[in-house]
């Protein structure tokens, strides 16, 4: 899935007038937190440009599958409800979406085969 594909899914789902330079932002952000936080053995995606957003791929989806879509998915319907200000809302987002970066993790430790895998593993619980 581009760029472009998910910001018009997403706001397909939640109509709202923010710009599309946000919604770049906020995918930049989400993808640097995780490769910074959980993915060691792969470089970091370049970030993302609002010109190429017909073409950029979400890196979650490209190296891991499309199952991680819903990363995205969540955390951009959360910054949607904490600009408008439905905090509650976002809440549900919010725990929506730590659930799926919690079920990514269990997924991208359990392949890998080294030994620090089972500390990381017991550090992230």
């Amino acid at each position: 899935m581009t760029v472009a594909e998910l910001i018009g899914l997403v706001c397909g789902n939640m109509p709202n007038a923010i710009p599309e330079s946000s919604f770049v932002n906020w995918i930049n952000i989400l993808e640097d937190s995780i490769y910074s936080t959980y993915i060691k053995d792969r470089e970091k995606p370049e970030p993302k440009k609002i010109e190429d957003m017909g073409t950029d791929e979400l890196a979650l989806e490209k190296d891991f599958g499309l199952r991680w879509r819903l990363i995205y998915e969540y955390y951009l319907y959360a910054q949607i409800c904490i600009l408008n200000e439905e905090f509650a809302k976002a809440n549900n987002y919010i725990f929506l979406y730590n659930e799926q970066v919690n079920e990514f993790v269990r997924f991208y430790y359990s392949n890998m085969e080294n030994e620090v895998r089972a500390r990381r593993l017991k550090n992230f619980r």
